[in-house]
């Protein structure tokens, strides 16, 4: 009894939070019928069956994959979400994290295109050095939703759904290399499309190099990794 009810708990208390903050962020996803499903799925007695279920309505939502070797090396892959953002305005994104290694420590997001503009000096906004052509690159801010009801950091689950935030400052199609890492020295690469042009190269010194296309466009399915590796 005891070891089904922490089962329970492993699963339902990270997917309930994610619920809250999107509701909290205004950009539920989930429609009514699917998230009432996915809340009925979380009351289930077989876990299996519960985060088999989770994983089908929450991997549509899906920009990236992101996975963790038992080594900590970060790998990046396209998700089935389709990469449509709104000009001078926000969309919430889920990534879907396999962490192999349990690490507890932040998962960040960055890209050459969310390079910042200005730079900040005895409290105001000083514009950088940087060319009009460079300026043109960096268009999209692209935080983390580490904010409550969500933790900071990753739970060390082997699975799990953090929120990425993407806000794009120009209409148009547009092209932006992502990267995720769990600490200095485990960084993954992947493209991000709206599409256009690509983004930079991977900083030296990264532990991956793992480019995936984000275009628009489905994936097949168990594109992160199946229900039933992590169903233990």
């Amino acid at each position: 009894m005891r070891a089904r009810c922490q089962s329970r708990i492993t699963v339902a208390h990270p997917v309930r939070r994610l619920l809250e903050a999107l509701d909290y962020l205004g950009e539920p996803l989930l429609d009514a019928e699917d998230r009432a499903a996915a809340l009925a799925a979380l009351e289930s007695g077989d876990a299996a069956g519960r985060l088999a279920e989770a994983q089908r309505l929450l991997d549509a939502h899906c920009l990236a994959g992101v996975h963790v070797n038992p080594e900590r090396r970060v790998k990046v892959q396209r998700g089935p979400a389709e990469a449509r953002l709104v000009e001078q305005g926000w969309r919430t994104f889920l990534v879907k994290v396999h962490n192999e290694a349990g690490v507890t420590t932040r998962l960040a997001a960055s890209s050459p295109s969310a390079a910042p503009v200005f730079a900040r000096r005895d409290g105001a906004e000083v514009r950088t050095t940087i060319t009009d052509s460079a300026i043109e690159e960096r268009w999209m801010e692209l935080p983390m939703m580490d904010g409550q009801p969500m933790t900071p950091t990753l739970s060390g689950l082997a699975l799990e759904y953090r929120l990425l935030q993407v806000f794009s400052r120009d209409a148009g199609r547009r092209e932006a290399t992502l990267s995720f890492d769990v600490g200095q020295g485990t960084q993954g690469w992947g493209n991000v499309s709206r599409p256009g042009r690509s983004g930079g190269e991977p900083r030296q010194g990264s532990s991956v190099n793992s480019r995936a296309s984000l275009c628009p466009t489905p994936v097949p399915s168990g594109w992160a990794g199946s229900s039933k590796k992590h169903c233990t």
